[in-house]
């Protein structure tokens, strides 16, 4: 979703650094969430059954987050001195999270888990040029067969953050994470 125009969507990538980062580590949960939470399809999985059970009610948090926040108050550094300015964090509660685990016969398949307690998913998103440039010549020197000249943004990382106990709809100290609350 566009926070400028809650009716039109941005065309994201994800950054290359953030992707190597998740698969060299083995963080099975980040990797499953960024499947089934961000990216809204499970990789190939054994059942045709369970693929169709990802509905697009609890997917693609991106799409409906339940807050949009602009600048982070930490330091991020990526790209350029600015950058914490430019980051966006689309906050959302969806009800799972997931684990990506390799199949022997099928690659990737994800399993459901319940969301962690008492927490929020936030998503890290920059618009600005040289996060969008920076991706894309990183995607374009590793893959010719990438369609990255459509991507408006790019997605930089994700994680699960404790949520407000006073609204569990957004992160615990939100005023003090985050420079702005820029939706809704």
């Amino acid at each position: 979703m566009d926070p400028r125009d809650q009716t039109q969507r941005i065309a994201l990538i994800l950054h290359p650094q953030s992707d190597a980062k998740f698969a060299q580590s083995g963080m099975a949960s980040a990797q499953g969430d960024y499947w089934g939470l961000i990216h809204g399809r499970p990789p190939i999985h054994p059942d045709p059954e369970a693929r169709n059970r990802f509905s697009a009610d609890c997917m693609q948090v991106l799409l409906r987050p339940t807050a949009i926040f602009g600048g982070l108050k930490r330091p991020m550094h990526f790209a350029h001195m600015n950058a914490d300015d430019d980051v966006l964090t689309y906050v959302s509660r969806p009800p799972q999270c997931y684990n990506f685990k390799h199949h022997r016969d099928f690659g990737g398949v994800l399993e459901t888990k319940p969301r962690p307690e008492r927490s929020v998913f936030t998503a890290f998103v920059s618009l600005h040029p040289a996060h969008v440039d920076g991706a894309r010549q990183l995607l374009h020197n590793a893959s010719a067969c990438v369609d990255e000249n459509r991507a408006g943004g790019v997605l930089l990382f994700w994680e699960w953050t404790l949520a407000d106990p006073e609204n569990e709809e957004l992160p615990e100290e939100s005023d003090t994470r985050y420079e702005k609350r820029i939706w809704p």
